[in-house]
């Protein structure tokens, strides 16, 4: 017999009822007023990381409400993309979810019929959407509003590659006074970043307002823990407070816990948290895994963007608006102090930072690259090494020290121009490549170093802000000054490393390694592991 207040049997489906599902009022009431509750109304993208309860939402607002709706003339429709395998198919769906609704209600006239018989014959693709557009201007004009959930929207990427003209059709239908649909997209990435893999030219995305579903808030976790004790699931507030440490207050990861939790009571084991997620990991290590792929799935790749913002070093691609995303999905919970969701997450990225695409063994190069080259140029130039580095590959008379740092952090100031006098020994091509190099970093990632110090009372050298290429041209420039020989040995083949890493970095970085071949890769590694190797040797042991 079916236990009626187990909701954990139902854990990772879509919750619905009194006993499973947890209320979230703020969104709810945003997710209302935007497609039902007034006159003027919209569409709506519904974003959020897997099993953040974005369909659960949908369903308790307005599908599991359907009839309700009906008698206010509003017609509730849903579809899931993922079923469908065209863009023809899509449309069809659409037409056929919404008509079966009215058909439910015996509330199809001859005409409606007649139309929606009519766009069942075409091909969309091919004959266009006009008998489409036909249908839904009838069912408006009845005095019907429409409301059509499409969930797993991010399947629109693949049936619209081959007809980017769908998310117009969309975009008409959700706009124009004479059908205005009210489209509820539920995905995990924005519209937006859908709509960009198929370079589509209507700005579809432009008439949806984006709804992110997070972890539970404060209120919503006081819900959920009251809604567990009709589960016989009563936690003290240690444990509460243990749980939330653990999930970061995420739906799924907090079920999963806590159904070992009852199991384990009932079965007389431990039921400390930390040990229980321990025996649960592989489960939620999964999710943590398909989290990460979505994230760098994007344009933006912002899997890679999280790992320099958590592990560092952040390259000047990494902006302040891939910052917002991150918060926007729930992973950074405090963009101030960049903490994330939950520390078992970090963890979980650190365990899988060597499978990341940009190349962590060149990481820990880099790092350790930066550290020598601060202990050599402090004792070669003392304490105003910037100011002499500076004034030496910039050209110009040596000028006060904060001076010189104030207007690389606040002005977005370039080096002095190239001099067409070029034979002159003082004015080298070299010397212009590493005086640019030095000004190189965008604005973003200036402002973004300049507020780290000021909220960390950190000090940020030069070092930290120069690129790659910037650190390798800096070691050239400066290799018999610092006495490299003693660590890396010949410079000539110093320079042949630092010249592959250099163009190997851009294809890593920018998770673009399939364009490298085996060889390349395979050099790339042994060069990278020798560089290494040496900085390792004297960070232990230094000269």
């Amino acid at each position: 017999m079916t236990n009626s207040v187990n909701r954990f049997a139902n854990v990772g489906s879509e919750m619905d009822g009194d006993l499973c599902y947890i209320h979230r009022p703020e969104l709810e009431t945003e997710l209302l007023e935007r497609t039902v509750k007034y006159e003027g109304y919209g569409s709506i993208n519904v974003v959020g990381l897997h099993r953040m309860g974005k369909s659960s939402l949908v369903y308790n607002t307005l599908v599991a409400k359907t009839e309700d709706f009906y008698k206010q003339n509003i017609v509730v429709a849903r579809i899931f993309a993922d079923r469908i395998n065209s863009a023809d198919e899509f449309f069809k769906n659409i037409a056929d979810a919404v008509h079966e609704v009215l058909e439910d209600h015996d509330d199809v006239d001859e005409i409606l019929q007649k139309r929606y018989e009519t766009f069942k014959n075409v091909d969309v693709v091919k004959d266009g959407v006009s008998s489409l557009i036909r249908f839904f201007k009838k069912i408006k004009k009845s005095g019907k509003r429409v409301v059509i959930i499409i969930d797993e929207f991010d399947k629109t990427a693949d049936l619209f590659k081959n007809y980017t003209a769908g998310f117009g059709v969309l975009r008409e239908l959700a706009s124009q006074a004479e059908t205005k649909v009210a489209f509820v997209f539920i995905s995990r990435r924005t519209a937006e970043q859908i709509e960009s893999k198929c370079e589509g030219i209507s700005p579809f995305h432009n008439v949806l307002k984006v709804m992110y579903v997070k972890s539970f808030s404060d209120e919503e976790l006081k819900e959920y823990f009251r809604i567990n004790e009709c589960s016989g699931v009563e936690l003290s507030e240690e444990e509460k407070k243990k749980l939330v440490e653990i999930t970061g207050g995420q739906p799924y990861w907090s079920d999963i816990l806590l159904e070992a939790y009852k199991k384990a009571k009932e079965e007389d084991r431990s039921t400390d948290f930390e040990t229980i997620f321990q025996e649960n990991r592989r489960r939620i290590y999964t999710v943590y895994g398909d989290m990460l792929r979505v994230l760098n799935e994007g344009k933006n790749k912002l899997g890679n963007k999280l790992y320099q913002i958590v592990f560092g070093p952040m390259e000047p691609d990494c902006s302040e608006l891939d910052i917002d995303a991150l918060y926007d999905y729930g992973i950074i919970v405090n963009k101030e102090k960049m903490e994330l969701i939950s520390d078992k997450f970090k963890e979980y990225m650190a365990m899988k930072e060597r499978e990341v695409v940009f190349y962590p063994l060149w990481h820990d190069t880099e790092r350790g690259l930066r550290k020598i080259l601060k202990s050599k140029l402090e004792k070669k130039y003392e304490k105003e090494w910037e100011a002499k580095i500076l004034a030496l590959y910039r050209l110009s008379e040596p000028e006060d020290i904060m001076k010189i740092l104030n207007s690389y952090f606040f002005e977005d100031q370039k080096p002095e121009p190239y001099r067409d006098e070029c034979n002159n020994k003082e004015y080298t091509k070299k010397d212009y490549f590493l005086s640019d190099n030095l000004y190189k970093a965008s604005k973003q990632k200036k402002k973004m170093l300049r507020e780290k110090a000021i909220k960390e009372g950190v000090v940020i050298t030069l070092l930290e802000a120069m690129l790659t290429r910037g650190l390798f041209l800096l070691c050239d420039a400066e290799y018999n000054k610092l006495d490299f020989e003693e660590i890396f040995g010949d410079k000539d083949k110093f320079v042949e490393k630092a010249i592959h890493l250099s163009k190997a970095r851009n294809p890593y970085q920018h998770n673009n390694e399939e364009l490298l071949n085996d060889d390349y890769k395979k050099k790339t590694k042994e060069y990278c592991e020798a560089l290494y190797s040496s900085i390792k040797a004297f960070l232990e042991n230094p000269k």
